[in-house]
């Protein structure tokens, strides 16, 4: 369960990373479409890239709080079933 946990604090971490890559590379496709050098096309995919980042952040919060409760019950600090 401990290294569950540790995983899944790993995962969190990288997660965010990345979703905060996606928000600057969609900022940056955003001058630039608004420059009138990027595409539609390159400011859709960055949107997208950002959403996906952000879907993934929040499913790895998902997975870190599930994996705190299965660690929580294993040092006995929870009951067998809640």
């Amino acid at each position: 369960a401990y290294f569950n946990y540790i995983a899944a604090q790993a995962a969190v971490d990288a997660a965010q990373t990345l979703t905060t890559s996606a928000a600057e590379n969609f900022r940056v496709n955003r001058i630039r479409f608004k420059a009138g050098v990027g595409t539609s096309l390159e400011l859709s995919d960055a949107l997208l890239s950002t959403t996906q980042a952000e879907n993934s952040y929040i499913s790895a919060l998902a997975d870190l709080r599930v994996s705190l409760v299965s660690l929580q019950r294993a040092a006995g600090l929870l009951p067998p079933q809640i």
